[in-house]
């Protein structure tokens, strides 16, 4: 048995495609910076080799597949990169982000999306689904209103506290804030 269809997180299903995979994994390595097309096709394979049980695989199997293929090359790297992928579908067009100091540095949508997910986790709140949902909606809102500018990171955190309190998300909000002087 080998997959088939790959069921999204929004419930749709598609038929697997080998190449959309291997895409995405050399994405990945390639934002690390690896550029080795045997190893992106060992990995695939891995992959493939790895749910090859299943007929139909949901999004979270080959996230989860890539990681565990991933890890045992020893790149946990690439699989912190790969589980954020989604991150980099859009691209923000925000030039840079103003640190508190007046330093600037280049836009992270990682670095927003972990302390969200600290912000989570410290209020108790395992939802992958929610927690990727709010994070799109703030970089929607900052890309929007600061495209090709840049932005203050008190207004980043403005947008995030908005969308959290906006979500019924008090306890993440409060959290997100206090992150900040931790």
């Amino acid at each position: 048995m080998t997959i088939e269809k790959v069921k999204k997180r929004s419930g749709k299903t598609e038929k697997f495609s080998r190449h959309k995979l291997l895409k995405s994994i050399h994405m990945s390595m390639h934002r690390i910076g690896i550029d080795d097309k045997h190893l992106e096709e060992k990995i695939t394979d891995g992959v493939i080799k790895h749910l090859k049980h299943r007929r139909v695989a949901d999004a979270e199997n080959i996230r989860s597949a890539v990681c565990f293929v991933l890890r045992k090359n020893k790149h946990h790297n690439v699989c912190d990169f790969y589980s954020l992928v989604w991150l980099h579908a859009k691209p923000v067009k925000i030039r840079n982000v103003i640190k508190r100091s007046g330093r600037k540095e280049k836009f992270s949508p990682e670095k927003l999306f972990k302390s969200i997910q600290k912000s989570f986790k410290s209020s108790h709140i395992h939802d992958g689904l929610l927690l990727e949902s709010v994070t799109r909606e703030i970089i929607y809102k900052l890309g929007k209103r600061y495209k090709g500018k840049e932005v203050e990171t008190e207004d980043i955190r403005n947008f995030a506290e908005y969308v959290l309190k906006k979500r019924k998300l008090g306890n993440v909000a409060k959290h997100y804030i206090m992150h900040r002087y931790m």
